[in-house]
């Protein structure tokens, strides 16, 4: 979510991906990305966000 600070956003949890949630933009419903939990992410996950 670089870059998306400060705008209200709907955090929405997938019971089926228990190591991830879903972001959409509050006011629109638009889908802005999925954020895995940081602990859980593997070394390309975190070389693919760098």
């Amino acid at each position: 979510m670089t870059g998306q600070a400060g705008i209200q956003v709907l955090v929405r949890f997938m019971p089926h991906h228990n190591h991830r949630i879903e972001v959409h933009h509050a006011a629109t419903d638009r889908y802005l990305g999925r954020a895995d939990l940081a602990d859980q992410t593997t070394d390309e996950q975190i070389s693919a966000v760098r």
